[in-house]
């Protein structure tokens, strides 16, 4: 009695904290409005297929980030080689490394060692390049390890950055995760357009000040950069004189003297000390401020700008310049995102597949319950009780982890229902068995209990390998598929445990030495007995699935056989219509 109590009092306090943690996804406003926020908010987001909104799958693109450390290893190469006094060609930066060739054969060895030691990187501790040696020249190859590093790197500042450009735009609850090794996956609920998004997250905000070349200055110092407003271009001293990344803050404002647009921006303290010694040392030339590869202006320096603030003109809009301004503060990508993937959902769409996720739900709690009480009866009754919490839970501990609920979600909520009721059969088939052997009500559920958890341990754990891969390789959808999945797998054993073996622990409490009798309609009990035997017509039955099995992969690799947008990549458009005018809608599409 006190072992039963105490179980009792335990799981009890269990399930008691998980419905509670569910509670708020079904309480209404005014109620949830009198509740303390840090409680009410512990609710389940809908994903975009359930409310509407826009996705985008960003993609970062590391070329040309890769291409910026290639030059920048051979200016640090060349600097160390320089300072040793070792004479050498200009280096050569391709896509596989950086080339250097010693002017004195004799030192080749000497700068080989050299370059050696700049391998290893000091923060990190991972081996950056490999210098392999060959006749005459000196070539400096990045390990994949330096590779994976940089893209991890680059990856997590992008997350950061589109974190920062989404709020500072103000979208409710944007949700921004990782999918991948280098894509970011975007998610805006109530967005119809994201056309405006695709352009702020798209565009790199990479800002630079450069002096503009002085007469007479060439060769490798100096590049050709084009103006913004497409009015020719700049000649411009290669070497950045204050990068962007020293901007604190910048918003739109009106020139006093023109009164036209302009971005104003503050620098931190580093960048004030070093903007005014620029200024005061370069009277009379004219600094030009870079933002993606182009020219935005490029004013004259009449005097020291000690203050670390000034401001950019172009000709710009009201809304180019708080564009602007916001790119700025949010922090420029370290790399180009590329658009994978855009897909759109109306909230009519959204509203649909809750009523029909809803539907399909309680259809089938519906014929699950009525199954459970037809065979079983008022034990049945006991494993419907532990379906109800077991879904409970599910929902408690997805609010706990600020889970997003999608179609795929129900779907995996549905599954699990399935499975626990497939557990809570085998526990009564195993309880029924050994009460026709005449064993004792106590017994009866021991031996029952005893018998059925290997079988269940077995199955879940096997679907729990499944379910585990889908998550490490899947993205998106499938991800939240595995995850439902996963969690209801552990909840129904816990109410398997639980409420369903302390429910009939309780039920026979009292009379552990009398017979047990699982009750329920003697037509389904009896269809629920019958035993065919189908080890007669397994050589039929292994024929057959060898057929089919051939078959199947014959018609996968057939040559006519079509993919999908998700494989082959395209546009997916859904078109919403009245019943009466879908065929005739369809036949005009198809035209």
């Amino acid at each position: 009695m006190t072992s039963l109590r105490t179980r009792a009092v335990l799981y009890g306090l269990v399930i008691v904290l998980g419905l509670l943690s569910a509670l708020p996804n079904v309480l209404p406003a005014r109620l949830a409005d009198r509740l303390p926020d840090w409680y009410s908010a512990n609710t389940l987001s809908l994903g975009l297929d359930l409310q509407g909104g826009s996705q985008l799958l960003l993609e970062t693109d590391t070329t040309e980030l890769l291409a910026a450390e290639h030059r920048r290893l051979a200016d640090e190469a060349a600097a160390a080689l320089n300072e040793a006094g070792i004479a050498h060609a200009r280096p050569r930066v391709d896509a596989g490394g950086v080339e250097l060739a010693p002017r004195n054969p004799a030192r080749q060895a000497e700068a080989l060692e050299l370059l050696r030691g700049l391998a290893r990187d000091d923060a990190s501790g991972v081996r950056r390049f490999d210098v392999e040696q060959e006749p005459g020249r000196l070539r400096l190859a990045p390990t994949e390890a330096w590779r994976a590093q940089l893209s991890q790197d680059t990856v997590e500042r992008t997350l950061e950055v589109v974190r920062r450009r989404l709020d500072e735009t103000g979208l409710v609850e944007p949700g921004i995760t990782r999918q991948g090794d280098s894509g970011i996956l975007v998610q805006m609920p109530g967005v119809a357009d994201p056309a405006e998004i695709r352009s702020l997250l798209g565009t790199t905000a990479r800002m630079s000040f450069h002096w503009v070349a002085r007469e007479g200055t060439a060769g490798q110092a100096v590049i050709t950069v084009p103006a913004a407003a497409g009015e020719g271009s700049y000649r411009l001293e290669r070497r950045v004189a204050m990068a962007g990344e020293r901007i604190r803050d910048a918003h739109m404002a009106f020139s006093p003297a023109t009164g036209e647009p302009v971005v104003s921006f503050k620098l931190d303290n580093e960048g004030a000390r070093r903007f005014g010694e620029l200024t005061r040392d370069n009277i009379g030339r004219a600094l030009a401020i870079v933002l993606d590869n182009q020219v935005i202006t490029a004013p004259v320096i009449r005097s020291a700008i000690p203050g670390g603030s000034g401001e950019i003109s172009g000709r710009f809009t009201t809304g180019e310049a708080s564009e602007l301004a916001l790119l700025l503060r949010a922090g420029a990508l370290p790399a180009p995102l590329l658009v994978l993937e855009e897909r759109t959902v109306g909230p009519d769409l959204g509203s649909d597949a809750i009523a029909m996720g809803l539907g399909t739900g309680l259809l089938g709690a519906a014929l699950v319950i009525g199954f459970m009480l037809g065979v079983y009866g008022r034990w049945g009754l006991i494993a419907c009780v532990g379906l109800a919490v077991n879904i409970g839970l599910v929902f408690g501990i997805l609010s706990l982890l600020g889970a997003t609920l999608t179609l795929p979600g129900i779907a995996g909520i549905i599954l699990t229902v399935g499975m626990a009721v497939d557990a809570n059969i085998l526990i009564n088939e195993r309880i029924r068995e050994e009460s026709r052997r005449g064993r004792s009500a106590a017994m009866a559920l021991r031996e029952g209990f005893g018998r059925a958890y290997g079988t269940i341990l077995d199955s879940n754990f096997t679907t729990l390998i499944a379910v585990s891969l889908l998550f490490l390789f899947g993205s998106g959808p499938v991800k939240g598929f595995a995850v439902t999945i996963g969690i209801g797998l552990l909840t129904s054993l816990f109410t398997a445990i639980s409420v369903t073996r302390l429910l009939m622990e309780w039920r026979v409490k009292g009379r552990e030495r009398a017979p047990l009798n699982l009750g329920g309609s003697r037509l389904l009990e009896r269809l629920a007995g019958w035993r065919p035997d189908f080890l007669r017509g397994r050589y039929l039955g292994l024929a057959a699935s060898a057929v089919l099995s051939v078959a199947s992969l014959a018609l996968f690799v057939q040559p006519g056989l079509k993919y999908g947008v998700d494989f082959t990549g395209g546009t997916l458009v859904e078109v919403r219509a009245p019943a009466l005018a879908v065929e005739p809608l369809r036949e005009t599409l198809h035209q």
